[in-house]
This record gives structure tokens, sequence and C-alpha cells, in this order.
């Protein structure tokens, strides 16, 4: 019996030996000559994913009537726009970047600040409002308006000039933005189907993970 016990142990170091994983460790017999050992590196980046709308709509109303705009409620402003989102589905918190350039068909000027009541050229003083959000639901974007002129007017070169949203399933992961703004009511030549106006707005994202 004591010789049984003795083989089932044999047979059990020996399968234990079997399944260890060397460690491909290093003996220095020879301190004169030291040891060395490479240590190569990883780098973790985060995979950044944002929910952004393919296209947008405007309405310019100059004679103030009532308007329901696509997925937004009726209004008499003269710049109508239904609020839209930028959603951010990534793993950590970004900060977004955003340009916005205005465009304008027929005899319409873009300008920096409201006609006035006077005015008998046909202007348009366009802003685009950006703010974050905890969801999707806002009817109207609240916040400072930045201009939009015929030429490109970037705002994230600082940080107080980007928007930063919380990461996936936090309490701000949305971006809602709008345009509005104010235009000659009574020119010289009346309001046509031809004049109209427009912005292209171009987003950039970058990781905005805090450091610890």
């Amino acid at each position: 019996m004591k010789m049984k016990k003795l083989t089932s142990l044999a047979l059990s170091s020996a399968l234990a030996l079997s399944l260890s994983v060397p460690a491909f460790a290093v003996d220095v017999t020879d301190l004169t000559e030291g040891a060395e050992i490479e240590i190569t590196g990883t780098t973790e980046v985060p995979t950044i994913k944002v929910v952004v709308p393919a296209t947008g709509k405007v309405i310019l109303n100059p004679y103030g009537m009532t308007v329901t705009p696509e997925g937004g409620s009726a209004s008499t402003d003269q710049i109508i726009s239904a609020p839209q989102f930028i959603q951010n589905a990534s793993s950590i918190p970004i900060k977004v970047g955003y340009t916005v350039t205005g465009t304008t068909e027929g005899d319409v000027a873009l300008v920096t600040t409201d006609p006035a009541a006077s005015e008998t050229a046909k202007q348009v003083h366009l802003q685009f409002t950006i703010a974050k959000q905890a969801d999707d639901t806002a009817t109207t974007i609240t916040g400072t308006g930045q201009d939009v002129t015929t030429t490109a007017f970037v705002v994230n070169t600082t940080d107080a000039g980007a928007v930063e949203l919380d990461k996936d399933g936090d309490t701000n992961a949305y971006a809602g933005f709008q345009l509005s703004g104010k235009a000659t009511k009574n020119p010289d030549s009346v309001w046509t189907a031809d004049d109209t106006i427009g912005a292209t707005v171009a987003f950039t994202f970058a990781p905005n993970a805090s450091t610890t």
C-alpha cells in the first residue's frame, strides 16, 4: 500500500511539472557580467464613436409667418431650424470642436448684427448655438450664439470654445445645436423663394479623458 501511495505521488508531481509554464529565468553566476532585459511597450488608445446628423434644414421666414419645421414646433421666428443632436457613444469623454460657414443664394447678405427696422437691403443676421445636453429631447438650444458669416469662424482654438461631452451613459453625453437669427422685414425688393441661406458645419472630435 505504501508503494502505491509513493507511485501516485510521483505521478502527481510529474503531471504538475508537465503543466507548469516555464518562466525562462536567467541564472546569473558571474556577477561581473551583470544582466539585461528588454521591456516592450504597448499603447492603450480609445475608440471614438460619435453619432452625427447627416443633414439639416433651416427656414428663412422674413415676414414672420407661422411655420412648422420638420421635427420642430410651430414658430413665427425669422430664422427657424429644429434642434439637432450629436451623441457621444464613446467609453470616454470627448471634446467637440466646430467650424461654421454661412452660405447664401439670391440677393442676400449675411451680417453680424440684427438688421435695423429701417434697413432696405436683404440682410440676415445668422447665429449658431451649441450646448451640451442630457438627451436629444430639447426643443430649443439655449446659450450664446456665434455669428455666422460667409467665411468660416473657428471657436475651438481654446478649451473654452469647444463643447466637452461626457462618456456614453453619463449625464451630458449629447450636444444640441441650432441656427437662429433675424432678417430684414421690409426690403426695397420683396423676398422671393430664390433668396435662401444655409450653413456648413464641420465638427472635430478628440479624447477628453481626465488624468489621474
